[in-house]
């Protein structure tokens, strides 16, 4: 397999049986528009009516649509993919493994993200606790070495350059306690922090090269990007925003499976994996909002996992119940057209039109800038998005008979400075399945992750070998060979070729509807610029959801759906 087949994560089967379980018959619940303005616009043919319109099915507009819907509202959502998720993409693994589920997109949370650990309690998906106990390993110079996972730094080494790190993490927590969350605009040097690189911060705050480079290894695995490309501003409100309302988040809350605070284990970003894939949660988002929660029984407060959506099912593309709910895939929307004397929008994609009162758009800015806005949004607006590209990412999962690295003693998890011939992959994680009755003797998972300066050669190795792709799949082939010799690095003879019995690679940088990822990054003096005023402002009935304009962790799975609930709140 050359990468993941983005096959849809719903059926119509499944649908159907879900809306039965809910009570609810299948029906036309949204009615059709009383006027289209232009026929010849794609889809004007199928227009509908419906108070909201959410653009994007990922968890921000999942979430943003369910909450409109619970307080009455008819909602169609448009998505431009073949499934719901956006960015969170569970699929089957390859080969003999097909039974277990991989994450291809975002899928660690942690206790301090509040909004997913309620909701995985709500649909009952298993937290499973990312492997912390034994040694990490640091590749340095082109050399292994272990370091105790559980020790003063956590995920940082002990390393001639760690004490400098150690005050420069000082400084970035210092910060971090008294940073205006949601308003890095109002930090008392504001103007100076966001003309300023982080790299330059980095250089300032750092004269070792060993911490410097453990410091833009930090920055490049949050963000897929070199630290001269953001500004320090935008990586303060990154730090800060891994908490919540009570409590400021910290670098080791970022970086680390386990945060501490007054010796505490607090959680951290990378605490846990999910149970059977993160795109669950979309699965689960969109079952309630699809069926008539008022006619569900009291007992079945839960996901039932019984609908679970089949990969290899060959999806409707249209759902609407007598709900008033509307999902619509495959429908990039094309046009955002206000409708005269502001009576609202219309808005025009590959498949439907639909006007609506109000339109909640939850993509990364870097792809609003393709949906044409009548009349234009106002200049700020539209520079923004040129300003907040996205990162440059892809994610390998490399797969062994067994883990034969917990047998060493070993976590599983590497950090690496890429020196010598270790690329394309900087940081690792252990994703093994645990052992089950179904499953005594479970296979070894690690997931890599191809960092920023790599992904981008990659991308141009792409050019110059797609026809060699399409034909015969040698980008694939270089590229397996490439993270498998990353492994063989840090491991050892235990992790070469011939030990490994599948491999899969899930690239976002060619994805039409990411363009990269994990998330929009703040570009030098976009935030004092252009996030007050255009960030998550309304623009009379225009309401801005994603993970990136969240207040706490945006980039995360968590600032997805506090945006999207914010946005709804926001058009109530």
């Amino acid at each position: 397999m050359a990468k993941p087949p983005h096959k849809s994560g719903l059926s119509r089967r499944s649908i159907i049986k879900g809306a039965l379980l809910g009570g609810a018959a299948a029906a036309t619940a949204l009615t059709p528009a009383a006027r289209a303005d232009d026929s010849s616009e794609p889809g004007a043919s199928d227009a509908r009516y419906c108070d909201a319109l959410v653009v994007g099915g990922g968890l921000s507009g999942l979430a943003a649509a369910l909450q409109l819907k619970r307080q009455g509202k008819s909602v169609v959502i448009l998505e431009a993919r073949d499934r719901v998720g956006g960015r969170v993409f569970s699929f089957n693994s390859p080969g003999a493994f097909q039974h277990l589920t991989v994450d291809g997109g975002a899928e660690f949370i942690g206790d301090p993200q509040l909004r997913m650990m309620e909701l995985a309690e709500r649909y009952g998906i298993t937290p499973v606790p990312t492997l912390n106990q034994g040694r990490n390993i640091y590749y340095r110079r082109a050399k292994a070495t272990t370091f105790n996972a559980q020790g003063p730094f956590g995920a940082v080494p002990i390393d001639y350059g760690v004490f400098q790190l150690a005050i420069a993490q000082e400084a970035l927590r210092a910060e971090s306690k008294k940073f205006p969350v949601g308003k890095p605009w109002l930090h008392p040097r504001a103007e100076y922090y966001d003309q300023m690189t982080f790299e330059r911060w980095i250089i300032k705050h750092m004269a070792s090269n060993a911490a410097r480079n453990l410091m833009r290894l930090f920055c490049s695995s949050l963000l897929s990007v070199h630290p001269a490309e953001v500004s320090a501003l935008f990586l303060f409100h990154y730090v800060a925003s891994a908490g919540h309302e009570q409590l400021n988040g910290s670098p080791e809350a970022l970086s680390n499976v386990e945060a501490r605070l007054n010796g505490e284990n607090i959680g951290g970003a990378q605490q846990y994996i999910l149970e059977g894939g993160a795109q669950q949660l979309a699965w689960a988002l969109l079952q309630e909002f699809l069926i008539d929660s008022t006619q569900r029984p009291a007992q079945q407060s839960r996901f039932d996992h019984s609908v679970l959506p089949d990969y290899d099912s060959n999806a409707e593309r249209y759902f609407e119940y007598a709900t008033g709910a509307a999902l619509q895939l495959d429908s990039p929307v094309r046009s955002i057209r206000r409708l005269p004397d502001a009576e609202g929008f219309s808005v025009h994609s590959d498949r439907l039109q639909v006007e609506t009162a109000q339109v909640i758009v939850a993509l990364p800015p870097a792809l609003i800038k393709h949906i044409e806005f009548h009349p234009a949004l106002p200049p700020g607006r539209m520079q923004l998005h040129d300003r907040m590209p996205m990162g440059s990412i892809a994610k390998a999962m490399i797969y062994y008979e067994t883990p034969f690295w917990k047998a060493q003693g070993l976590t599983g998890q590497v950090i690496s400075d890429l020196s010598g011939d270790s690329g394309p992959i900087d940081v690792l994680y252990d994703n093994s399945p645990p052992a089950s009755a179904e499953l005594p003797d479970p296979p070894g998972i690690l997931i890599g992750f191809i960092s920023a300066k790599a992904m981008r050669e990659l991308d141009n190795l792409t050019q110059q070998v797609d026809a060699e792709r399409d034909a015969n799949g040698e980008f694939y082939q270089r590229v397996r060979e490439r993270c498998i010799n990353s492994l063989e690095q840090y491991f050892g003879e235990s992790a070469a070729a011939a030990n490994v019995v599948d491999f899969a690679f899930n690239r976002w940088d060619d994805e039409v509807w990411s363009r990269g990822g994990p998330t929009g990054i703040g570009t030098p003096g976009v935030i004092t610029g252009y996030w007050q005023q255009h960030l998550r402002e309304p623009l009379q009935g225009l309401y801005w959801a994603g993970t990136e304009t969240s207040d706490y962790w945006a980039g995360y799975m968590e600032g997805a759906v506090r945006a999207g609930i914010r946005a709804a709140q926001e058009a109530l």
